[in-house]
């Protein structure tokens, strides 16, 4: 036997007022407690991909050295917080606290001389670029997609091998915005065959290893 119909009515009005009264300490709690850009970042470290990862498991990587005494860090939190959950299942993501001892040899690699500093690693531990400042969200994003087209050439399929021993060598000029890894031409015809090992990221703004090449590549497996 089923209830009166008053009895549903009056249930349905309890269980509605209980949900707003709910939903309305739940609004008053996150304002007495907002997560601040300085939590939201210690709590982005605390679940970074380890680097151990990074050139090993097929994934681009994206680094970021912050400072808790860093306003561009703060105002930069909310946008990485947003593309790692966008990007979280094919992407790593290693957030390194600056103001912290033990990371200062990583700050010394990657030549961190101002942040935030982010860098992007290709999948086979490439170093491609820096990202320096509060970056857009449109700019990690555009660097991100192009690291996971599979048309997509990062510093270790200059040998066309992909197993990071290729050479880069100078952009071809052919404006594809790549580098030229050799080049041929035959004297019965003007056609220059060139071989692009790598391309370029949509937006690239400081490379960190332009004098020590041999650095560029990282592997965090064996320390």
């Amino acid at each position: 036997m089923g209830l009166p119909r008053e009895w549903n009515g009056a249930r349905n009005i309890v269980v509605a007022i209980s949900s707003f009264a709910f939903a309305l300490a739940n609004y008053a709690w996150q304002y007495a407690h907002p997560t601040t850009a300085m939590q939201l970042l210690a709590s982005m470290e605390r679940s970074s991909s380890s680097l151990s990862v990074i050139g090993h498991n097929g994934r681009p990587t994206l680094i970021d050295f912050w400072a808790p005494w860093c306003p561009n860090c703060r105002l930069i939190a909310p946008t990485l917080r947003a593309v790692e959950r966008e990007y979280g299942d094919r992407v790593n993501f290693v957030l390194v606290n600056a103001d912290v001892g033990e990371n200062w040899p990583l700050i010394r690699l990657f030549g961190v001389d101002a942040i935030p500093h982010l860098a992007l690693v290709d999948g086979n531990g490439y170093v491609e670029t820096a990202l320096i400042g509060p970056v857009s969200r449109n700019v990690l994003r555009a660097d991100i997609d192009a690291m996971l087209d599979d048309g997509w050439h990062g510093g270790g399929d200059c040998d066309g091998g992909g197993d990071g021993d290729g050479v880069v060598g100078t952009r071809d000029g052919g404006g594809d915005g790549g580098y030229a890894a050799s080049s041929s031409s035959s004297s019965s015809s003007s056609t220059i065959a060139t071989t692009v090992c790598r391309d370029d990221l949509p937006y690239v703004m400081y490379d960190a290893f332009g004098n020590r090449p041999e650095g560029r590549r990282v592997d965090f497996v064996d320390r």
